[in-house]
């Protein structure tokens, strides 16, 4: 997908919406949501972690732990609202299983974690 023709933008582009809703919803998605992880991994591992305890791994929530594709099966870039605050707020989110592993793998190296979000 060319995005750079429909840039800036906030929200997905409509003629994009298909191909995002397509990708997101099946395999690809998936593999590359694995190789990521498998990757960042192996790099964890290759860290030298200091004994002062201010090694940190720095995870997003939104689409990096937690998929809110429950929410809207196009959701990476749409505009935030009241309705999604309160689906937030039933607690529903699936862990993303590839990140789930990393985030204990990076636990278990002792890496401190730290989480961002962009939720209200």
């Amino acid at each position: 997908m060319e995005a750079n023709n429909v840039s800036p933008w906030k929200v997905i582009p409509a003629v994009c919406v298909d191909y995002v809703q397509e990708y997101m919803t099946g395999r690809g998605y998936l593999v590359d949501l694995e190789r990521v992880s498998m990757y960042a991994g192996l790099f964890a591992k290759s860290v030298q972690l200091s004994d002062d305890g201010k090694d940190v791994w720095v995870f997003y929530v939104d689409e990096t732990l937690l998929s809110i594709l429950l929410y809207s099966p196009h959701s990476i870039g749409f505009r935030r609202s009241v309705e999604f605050d309160k689906w937030v707020q039933k607690a529903v989110a699936p862990p993303i299983k590839s990140s789930l592993k990393l985030y204990e793998e990076v636990l278990k190296l002792g890496f401190k974690i730290v989480l961002l979000i962009g939720r209200s």
